[in-house]
């Protein structure tokens, strides 16, 4: 019985020690990331969203998306998509799960034309992104 435990205890001990080694891994990734080219792209998204006009509402939330996307895979966080990775980096950054709702409306925008976004939703939308984005020290 004492061993079972002690085994048990022991296999948290080590399960413990690679998971924080995988979240220093993924910190020291954020630094392999261009900062400069995320930040040149993400002035193209506040661009997009200057000028007030639907499609272009939708287009900032495709490409802050798709810059959110493309961090998570340098970070390396696994999933065949995106609201997979990003459901598993909410582990790692809890403000991430705000993010979950986007990933829906950006499918929708894909997959429905017609589909309407409003101004002030999509300003909503792409602060969410760019806190996340900050609090992963990467604007």
């Amino acid at each position: 019985m004492y061993i079972a435990v002690l085994l048990i205890i022991i296999v948290i001990i080590i399960s413990s020690f690679f998971y924080f080694k995988k979240n220093d891994q993924n910190k020291e990734l954020v630094s392999e990331v261009d900062k400069r080219e995320v930040k040149k792209s993400w002035i193209e998204v506040e661009k997009l969203l200057s000028v007030q006009k639907e499609m272009n509402f939708k287009l900032a939330i495709i490409e802050a998306n798709k810059i959110l996307d493309q961090i998570l895979q340098v970070m390396d966080f696994p999933g065949e998509n995106m609201k997979e990775r990003l459901k598993m980096a909410c582990y790692t950054f809890p403000q991430l799960k705000k993010c979950l709702w986007i990933e829906a409306v950006y499918q929708k925008i894909l997959k429905d034309q017609k589909y309407v976004l409003k101004s002030g939703e999509t300003r909503y939308m792409i602060n969410l992104i760019k806190k996340a984005l900050k609090k992963m020290k990467i604007l």
